[in-house]
């Protein structure tokens, strides 16, 4: 089984539906290491906390998803993941956005592979890239 953080914004919680739709299509067996909206870390009661929470999942996944938008070079949390995954050597795939013209360069310069807004490439990079 693949352990997998899907990194997103909750801002932008359409982005983590479809790339977890897009896994749970797929002929991967995996387990959800995300925090969705509709599931937070609640024992998390200050930042530090909510950090080594984050740092806990990462780590026990065998690969990190980054959807590729613009906004990920805005959000502190998502730089905070891509830096725990740096920091621990989890693979990095960035996933370009449907129809988007431009994104992160925050993903771009940090991703093991980025891949398309599809079914096949997103399962094919976590076969290929997970550890």
């Amino acid at each position: 089984a693949y352990n997998i953080f899907i990194s997103h914004s909750w801002g932008y919680g359409d982005d983590y539906e479809t790339l977890k739709g897009f896994l749970d299509e797929s002929r991967l067996y995996w387990r959800n290491y995300s925090v969705p909206k509709n599931d937070p870390i609640h024992n998390a009661r200050s930042q530090a906390a909510l950090r080594s929470a984050l740092a806990e999942k990462i780590r026990l996944a065998s690969c990190v998803i980054v959807p590729a938008g613009v906004y990920c070079s805005y959000s502190d949390w998502i730089e905070e993941e891509i830096a725990f995954a740096l920091e621990m050597d989890k693979p990095i795939i960035g996933v370009r956005l449907w129809g988007a013209e431009r994104m992160s360069s925050l993903v771009q310069d940090n991703a093991d592979v980025i891949v398309g807004w599809n079914k096949e490439s997103v399962a094919k990079a976590v076969e290929n890239y997970s550890i």
